[in-house]
């Protein structure tokens, strides 16, 4: 039986042309909400009943129901009709001696265009570099149906509701495959830190991360804390940029993968030298305010003094009960938000917005 993903599927394009000894390791920490993300979407577009995704809320359905109707549309308007249109449509790539190379499932696609759908949850499109993915996908569609020599592609990214468009022609993919390929098939190929470490399997033990980490050890343990640092006053910003992209991209995945092994060989009652396993409270929620009101005899103003309420969650309540719908029937917390935030704009408090630093990984300079 065919595997669900093969080691080189076009979804591993990306990773393997920064490094040529990438392994997947699967879901990343978004996967179980991105692919009920995906399901729901997915489900739209086909017309079928609409999957139990426990993780989503009205906010999450409703930027699914813009996607599909965005990818619906789309095919409407190339005079594909939304049964004709192709979903998860498995598809082989093969070289040029016919031996197969991949194979992966592509979203939706029909004639020459494809549809790609990206969850998004991170909400950093800038920092997506999906092009040699869906080159993979797009050759594979040609080589399918050799009339077209370039495919229409469509990147649909689910909460930001953006659309990224652009053409993959024939021989900007075969380049792309070629090189994917060719890195993998490499027997002298080595390791490198790169954007996919927090992806990989073997970032725990891969030789190129942990010599990086080696070696930020050893420098600080030789030398002072002010050699090192970075000081601002004195002009050094890309000795900060350098530092910072390394301990995002490369070391904090390394830490977080060395966690994970930690704590499930700890769970086994297995001693971790200089360790201890603890144990952390859960988060408690008051699940009925209306109930612990009465129960606790307090006032209901010192009461909701006490409470923070969640602005989203009030949207939804004050959505279900004044029957604010979608078109697909699902809650309008959009519009309910909107309007809450309008009649209450003199009672919400809006805390400063914090910032954080991403990695640019596109070619864009930032300003």
């Amino acid at each position: 039986m065919r595997a669900a993903h093969h080691e080189t599927g076009p979804s591993t394009w990306p990773a393997f042309l920064e490094c040529a000894c990438y392994q997947s390791k699967g879901d990343d920490e978004y996967a179980g909400k991105g692919t009920q993300i995906h399901a729901y979407t997915e489900a739209i577009v086909a017309g079928k009943e609409l999957p139990e995704c426990p993780d989503l809320d009205d906010a999450d359905k409703s930027d699914c129901e813009w996607s599909a109707e965005y990818v619906i549309e789309l095919f409407k308007e190339k005079g594909i009709a939304q049964k004709d249109i192709e979903i998860e449509k498995q598809m082989d790539l093969f070289d040029t001696e016919l031996n197969l190379i991949s194979f992966g499932q592509q979203d939706f696609g029909a004639l020459n265009i494809l549809v790609d759908l990206k969850s998004c949850l991170d909400f950093e499109i800038e920092n997506k570099n999906n092009r040699p993915q869906i080159a993979g996908y797009a050759l594979m569609r040609m080589q399918k149906y050799p009339q077209y020599r370039e495919i229409q592609c469509y990147e649909v990214y689910i909460k930001p509701r953006k659309v990224v468009e652009y053409t993959a022609p024939y021989g900007w993919c075969t380049a792309i495959a070629d090189q994917v390929i060719s890195r993998y098939r490499d027997e002298n190929k080595k390791p490198q830190p790169c954007n996919y470490c927090h992806l990989c399997s073997r970032v725990a033990y891969c030789p190129a991360v942990v010599r990086t980490v080696e070696m930020i050890r050893d420098v600080y343990s030789e030398f002072p804390r002010e050699a090192i640092i970075p000081d601002p006053e004195k002009g050094k910003l890309d000795v900060i940029a350098k530092s910072f992209i390394t301990a995002k991209r490369v070391i904090k995945p390394w830490i977080d993968e060395i966690e994970r092994i930690a704590l499930e060989t700890a769970a086994q009652d297995k001693d971790i030298p200089y360790t201890e396993l603890k144990t952390k409270t859960g988060k408690k929620t008051i699940m009925d305010h209306e109930l612990a009101l009465g129960m606790l005899g307090l006032d209901a103003r010192d009461y909701l003094k006490a409470v923070t309420v969640s602005i989203p969650k009030l949207a939804a309540e004050y959505a279900r009960k004044n029957g604010m719908l979608t078109t697909r029937g699902n809650l309008n917390t959009k519009a309910a938000q909107k309007h809450i935030e309008g009649v209450l704009h003199s009672v919400i408090d809006v805390a400063n917005p914090s910032q954080y630093l991403s990695p640019i990984l596109s070619k864009k300079k930032s300003k």
